[in-house]
């Protein structure tokens, strides 16, 4: 087994490079500041390190460009991105709104 520790861009480079997820590279770098900043539970991890699997990640955190789309997407009605409780983390987005990486259910 090889061990590489991953800097916060090296991740998100990672993330990106998952032809199936879709994550922007705002969402990407969110989501891999989050696993860093806050050591969180994620498939893999184990103690300080975390094996690396892009497809567990797509599966259980997802991005959301606005409220909008979640809302339509899961069928559940919030005002604010902190009413959820799947929020990992909450950034700017593309256009400049906030957009948000959440758990999936």
């Amino acid at each position: 087994m090889i061990i590489v520790q991953l800097s916060i861009h090296e991740a998100a480079n990672l993330l990106l490079a998952d032809e199936y997820a879709g994550w922007s590279r705002a969402g990407a770098l969110a989501l891999a500041e989050f696993i860093d900043d806050f050591n969180c539970e994620w498939p893999g991890r184990a103690e300080d390190s975390i094996l690396f699997n892009e497809t567990d990640i797509r599966c259980e955190y997802s991005e959301y460009i606005d409220i909008e789309e979640y809302r339509a997407v899961s069928g559940i009605q919030i005002d604010d991105w902190s009413d959820s409780d799947f929020l990992c983390v909450e950034f700017e987005g593309m256009n400049g709104g906030k957009s948000a990486i959440l758990r999936n259910e």
